[in-house]
C-alpha cells in the first residue's frame, strides 16, 4: 500500500551545514569585517550597545506598557433609600421569576430529540430575554 522511502543520505548532512558550504565564505568574510571593525573602534560598539539597551528600557516603559483600563463605576444618587431597597427587592424578585420561567422553556426544548423551527425561535428568544436579564460584563 504505502512504499517505506528508503534514503541513502549521509546523517552528517545537515541543513546547516550544507549553507556553511554554500555560503561560507561570505560569513567568514563579514566575521573579519566585523572583528577588524570592532578591534579598530571598540568604543563605538560599546556605546552603541549601551544606547541601544537604554533605548529599549525607555520605550520598554513608555512605549510599550501595558496600562489596564480603568473602570469608571457610576455612583447612584440615593433619593430615598427604604423605597429604593424596597424597588430593588421587587425588580430583583421579578427577574427571579422570569429566570426560572426561562430555564423552565430552555430544559424543556432541551429535552426534545428534534427541534422544529418554532422550537428554534423560541429558544432563542429565550436566551436573548435571559442575556438582558443577566448582562455578562
Amino acid at each position: 500500500m504505502l512504499k517505506k522511502i528508503r534514503s541513502n543520505r549521509d546523517p552528517r548532512d545537515t541543513l546547516f551545514r550544507e549553507v556553511r558550504r554554500e555560503f561560507g565564505r561570505y560569513f567568514l568574510y563579514a566575521e573579519k569585517a566585523l572583528e577588524r571593525s570592532s578591534s579598530k573602534h571598540p568604543r563605538r560598539y560599546f556605546y552603541t550597545m549601551v544606547s541601544a539597551m537604554f533605548l529599549s528600557m525607555i520605550l520598554s516603559f513608555t512605549f510599550f506598557r501595558n496600562r489596564e483600563r480603568l473602570r469608571i463605576i457610576p455612583v447612584a444618587k440615593i433619593i430615598a433609600p427604604a423605597s429604593d431597597g424596597f424597588e430593588r427587592i421587587l425588580q430583583t424578585t421579578g427577574e427571579i421569576r422570569q429566570t426560572m420561567a426561562l430555564k423552565k422553556i430552555i430544559d424543556s426544548i432541551a429535552s426534545k430529540k428534534t427541534l422544529s423551527s418554532r422550537d428554534s425561535l423560541l429558544l432563542d428568544s429565550a436566551l436573548n430575554r435571559f442575556r438582558e436579564i443577566h448582562p455578562i460584563h
